[in-house]
């Protein structure tokens, strides 16, 4: 058996890896020659996978069982043919297409009952502005078709609108689509991970923060103390329900992998609000490289999933016919970002931060940066007795971790503390 992962990170490699344990062929696809996956798998191809030739090249050459993608720079038309010709696309073909597609993942959370936060669909400046008001001026915009924080932007007057409407041209994928969000006062945010594998399973849920639209840091379980755990008890049944909802409504009953389906919180109303559902490993569930048992991270979840290898039942617990995978302990993870640009990236502080956890580099040849961004060169991994210590001891090691490059020979410290703990 043979699978072909299409986006070849951090996240892919794991996923390429777990592959390789459970038996089969593996091959890595990217944009660019040296990507993290490209060095664990068995063949690796570099190519624009938003072309439908080089992706029908790839797999008349390859013939492989399985296409899983991991990013959405990929030519969705081609993943629906592949499907029709019977290889297994995960979760399904359909299921990417509306992940990827926040008109369409927006109408279908709605139809199938999920709680959403209200909205409007707009491509003319003038509903814009109409849209915006309706909520007050308080809103989120996001262009139709992007991710992480690309081509969004948080309204909070009036004089915000104008550059709402100029910031959807950041989307990755250019469109005067725009969708208009009522803005959610939420006690927490939540990723739930959901493995639909012969039925469906729920990772402990995972709490996490974003600095500039991009993950920083997450941590399992979700609560770092007793009041947000006995908010998060009082709506966790809504949780799992609208999470499960969700990935049926997307790929159906037959779709098979993980999904992560990011909620908003509200302890106060006891209210749940699905906003985005990936159809792969999430940035995240990067903490369940440390906090779930050998084979079971989110990666390897996943891989079982797709190839139909059954999960164990001793790794599991059912209470109230909801099936909670098992973890080791708390745990957290905090990224490792370039503070400056360049070819070939080195770390030292190695041994200073394994006094507070694990450092896992991602091997990428290049390293960019910019003001409020850098490139995730790695991650930081920590367990403890409590979440909150694990958030603790995963900041300590990530922030232990200098960087050059071969253009910016000095050393350079990670520099983003925004919402962190210790610095």
């Amino acid at each position: 058996m043979k699978v072909m992962l299409l986006g070849s990170g951090e996240l892919g490699k794991e996923v390429i890896i777990e592959a390789q344990r459970l038996g089969l062929q593996t091959v890595a696809v990217d944009r660019y020659q040296g990507a993290p996956a490209q060095h664990a798998a068995d063949k690796a191809y570099t190519g624009a996978m938003t072309e439908k030739g080089f992706l029908t090249y790839l797999v008349e050459k390859e013939n492989p069982d399985f296409i899983v993608p991991e990013i959405e720079a990929i030519n969705l038309d081609a993943l629906t043919e592949f499907e029709d010709s019977g290889i297994f696309v995960s979760p399904r073909a359909e299921a990417q297409k509306i992940a990827m597609d926040r008109f369409r993942l927006r109408e279908t959370l709605d139809k199938a009952g999920v709680r959403v936060s209200q909205y409007h669909f707009t491509s003319v400046l003038e509903d814009f502005e109409s849209a915006c008001k309706d909520f007050n001026y308080k809103c989120i915009t996001k262009a139709r078709f992007s991710s992480s924080g690309h081509g969004s932007y948080i309204v909070n007057s009036k004089d915000d609108v104008e550059k709402a409407w100029e910031e959807r041209k950041k989307a990755r994928k250019p469109s005067e689509d725009v969708i208009v969000e009522e803005y959610i006062d939420f006690s927490t945010e939540d990723n739930q991970l959901v493995v639909r594998n012969k039925g469906t399973y729920f990772c402990k849920t995972l709490g996490h923060y974003q600095l500039y639209g991009d993950y920083h840091s997450s941590w399992q379980p979700i609560y770092r103390n007793e009041k947000e755990r006995q908010g998060f008890e009082a709506v966790k049944d809504q949780v799992y329900t609208y999470a499960e909802k969700a990935t049926i409504a997307l790929a159906g009953n037959k779709g098979r992998g993980i999904h992560a389906v990011e909620q908003f919180l509200d302890f106060d109303n006891k209210k749940v609000y699905v906003n985005e559902v990936s159809c792969r490993p999430h940035d995240t569930g990067m903490v369940t490289f440390k906090t779930h048992y050998p084979g079971y991270s989110q990666s390897g979840l996943h891989m079982r999933a797709v190839a139909k290898i059954p999960i164990e039942p001793r790794l599991y617990q059912q209470t109230d016919g909801v099936k909670i995978l098992c973890s080791i302990k708390p745990g957290a993870s905090h990224v490792i970002v370039s503070p400056s640009e360049g070819w070939n990236p080195q770390f030292k502080g190695i041994d200073k931060a394994l006094q507070h956890g694990d450092v896992w580099i991602f091997k990428k040849p290049y390293a960019f940066h910019e003001p409020h961004h850098g490139r995730r060169l790695g991650v930081a991994l920590a367990l403890a007795d409590t979440v909150a210590d694990a958030i603790k001891e995963a900041e300590l090691t990530a922030h232990s971790i200098e960087v050059k490059t071969n253009e910016n020979p000095s050393w350079k410290k990670q520099w983003m503390k925004e919402k962190h703990v210790v610095s």
